[in-house]
């Protein structure tokens, strides 16, 4: 058992790393009790949700439009095919997808307790290390993370809540593809302390840098 923790831990190094250096996800595991009560609100949130999506008041936004997008006489053929139920599946899609940007996680935060204030939940410079991930995934054909990486925003969807908590599968999945863009680098690279040093003098900073701004 332990040889494989140990194997683990070697293999998954720089994920651990970044892990432990990015205070979103401090942010989140020292806070158990508002964690549990937004986990524990979920079902009501999921209901909410989806009854504010297919709800008679937007639905009927959408009737509207048709009759008055171009003609203030009838319905024509063309407002039937651009203004239809299919609008509120796309606004949707948006918003879903909008759950995905990486200015979350390297550098806004989710604007709730659940953000370290005043710094980014993941080291920004971990973004570079990121963009090299998606590469080497995708040059390795290593699809799955990057389908993953599509359902889990589907926790935030529903819940109709931006916050770290239903995001925090898509805060591990990032560092977990940013730590794929470091070894890529690394493995090009010999100056690999140089990188693993200013990641580790970075992470301290911005985590020291959130704890003082929260005292």
């Amino acid at each position: 058992m332990h040889i494989k923790i140990s194997e683990i831990l070697h293999k998954r190094i720089y994920f651990f790393l970044l892990l432990l250096l990015s205070p979103g996800f401090w942010w989140v595991i020292f806070q158990p009790i508002n964690a549990s009560i937004e986990l524990v609100n979920f079902p009501i949130n999921v209901k909410r949700k989806v009854t504010s999506i297919f709800s008679d008041e937007k639905l009927r936004y959408v009737e509207e439009m048709r009759w008055n997008a171009f003609s203030e006489e009838k319905e024509e053929l063309i407002s039937r095919l651009y203004y239809n139920k299919a609008m509120v599946l796309v606004d949707n899609s948006f918003e879903y997808l909008s759950l995905l940007s990486p200015r979350i996680y390297f550098q806004a935060g989710d604007g709730t307790e659940f953000s370290p204030p005043g710094v980014e939940p993941v080291p920004f410079f971990a973004f570079v290390f990121w963009v090299f991930g998606l590469i080497k995934l995708a040059k390795q054909k290593e699809f799955k993370p990057l389908f993953l990486l599509l359902a889990f925003p589907l926790f935030g969807f529903l819940a109709g809540a931006r916050n770290l908590v239903f995001l925090f599968p898509v805060l591990l999945l990032y560092i977990y593809i940013a730590s794929q863009g470091i070894e890529l680098l690394i493995n090009e690279c010999k100056k690999r302390n140089l990188i693993i040093g200013l990641l580790i003098i970075y992470g301290v900073f911005i985590i020291s840098r959130a704890l003082w701004l929260t005292c």
